[in-house]
């Protein structure tokens, strides 16, 4: 999932009763915009000591955004026998995170570097499901896709629903103004390092590779290249690892041989999002994949791959 930025923040309120335990306390909390905060989204911690509590608040992903959205949240609080205090307003004001490109790698419809109507086309595709991007299975491209990329690029991976990662960019002066559809189409942009990681507001630790990669294969150099990695982002990539004919419309910039197949560069190793890979008589075309080194690797993201030449399949054949 590709957004302008991360909208989820937290706040703390301690909360308490003279004549009252913790437990006995009933804290509760509602925004004043229910669309972009409902009550779902708003999630309270158990008390501390001193009755502290934090409140999680994660907004509903928008297609719109470039807005300032302002709003308050009411925490209100009442004791065993129905009294009530006061409530407080927290009141907020916010940059509003707008939603790109969702991929949903499964859902059949193989957005590879070839899908060129996707990637380059003019019109959203199910944009109307930017609200419920969560949830939906499937693709979505939004307006915004169409709009200057501005100064931060986020890309999140989910597994279901769970965010599992996220890798932030800022986003080079010189790029900023152009949208990332334009970005990814055209070829002035061949090999551009647009943005540089913003380490403070991604992921940290290689949470992908640590929890969910490397479990069952023959290679241990299997990465996201995007939330595992602090290398520069690239788009329009071309020959990554040094293979011998690839282009991938999302990927990193890197020196490092150890993120190709068996440290050296040798081209049997593709990655990225949006991609279409042939070295030597290995061919795939997929839509998100991770660093991935092969004969017959274990990793992958989904199964919106195929491939299109009469060359071996990286998924099942080892020459």
């Amino acid at each position: 999932m590709i957004t302008t930025a991360s909208g989820k923040f937290s706040f703390s309120l301690k909360v308490s009763d003279a004549d009252s335990a913790q437990k006995d306390l009933k804290v509760s909390a509602a925004s004043s915009n229910s669309k972009f905060v409902p009550v779902n989204s708003i999630s309270i911690s158990q008390p501390s000591a001193d009755g502290t509590r934090t409140f999680a608040v994660t907004p509903v992903l928008k297609e719109k955004g470039d807005e300032t959205m302002l709003f308050k949240i009411t925490v209100s609080a009442e004791d065993r026998w129905g009294l009530k205090a006061t409530p407080v307003d927290v009141n907020i004001r916010m940059e509003v995170s707008a939603l790109l490109i969702k991929l949903s790698t499964s859902d059949g419809k193989k957005r590879s570097y070839v899908d060129t109507t996707f990637w380059e086309g003019t019109a959203p595709v199910n944009g109307d499901k930017a609200s419920g991007a969560i949830a939906y299975k499937g693709d979505i491209k939004t307006r915004e896709y169409f709009k200057p990329v501005g100064p931060l690029l986020a890309i999140k991976a989910y597994i279901g629903q769970k965010m599992v990662g996220e890798a932030v960019y800022n986003i080079k002066a010189p790029y900023q103004k152009t949208s990332l559809r334009d970005l990814l189409s055209s070829s002035k942009y061949d090999n551009a390092r647009i943005g540089v990681k913003n380490r403070g507001r991604s992921s940290s630790g290689a949470p992908i590779r640590n929890k969910y990669l490397n479990k069952n294969g023959q290679h241990k150099n299997v990465y996201d290249m995007f939330i595992d990695t602090d290398y520069e982002l690239v788009v329009r990539h071309r020959g990554w690892c040094r293979q011998d004919d690839g282009w991938t419309r999302l990927s990193i910039h890197t020196t490092n041989a150890a993120l190709c197949k068996y440290g050296v560069y040798n081209g049997h190793t593709f990655g990225g999002i949006g991609g279409t890979h042939r070295h030597s008589d290995w061919q795939i075309d997929f839509e998100a994949a991770p660093t991935t080194p092969y004969c017959e690797p274990s990793n992958r993201y989904g199964s919106d791959a195929y491939k299109r030449h009469s060359n071996n399949y990286v998924f099942t054949n080892c020459g």
